[in-house]
C-alpha cells in the first residue's frame, strides 16, 4: 500500500466506512506496510496513533537495534475501536 492508501484506509477504518470484505482483502504485506506507516507516526509525533506507546512499534527505546513488534489485524482494529 501506499502512504496515501494507509491514510485513507485508517481515516475510513476510524470512520467505520469500510466497505464489506475490505479488511478480509489486506495482505500480510498491506499489514506490514500499516505497521511500518503506523511505526513512523509514533516516532515522529507518538500520537495521535497509539498501542501502549506506540501501535507498530515495541522497541525499547534503549535498545533501536531491537526487533520491532508487529501487530496482528485484529489488534490493529481493536486499537481503532473497529473490534469491540
Amino acid at each position: 500500500m501506499t502512504t496515501p492508501e494507509i491514510r485513507s484506509f485508517i481515516q475510513r477504518l476510524t470512520r467505520r466506512e469500510l466497505i464489506p470484505g475490505e479488511l478480509a482483502a489486506l495482505t500480510t504485506r498491506d499489514l506490514d506496510d500499516i505497521n511500518a506507516y503506523l511505526a513512523e507516526c509514533a516516532e515522529v509525533t507518538r500520537a495521535p496513533y497509539g498501542y501502549g506507546g506506540g501501535l507498530a512499534s515495541a522497541t525499547s527505546r534503549s535498545d533501536p537495534a531491537a526487533p520491532r513488534r508487529t501487530y496482528t489485524e485484529a489488534e490493529i482494529l481493536a486499537e481503532f475501536g473497529v473490534l469491540r
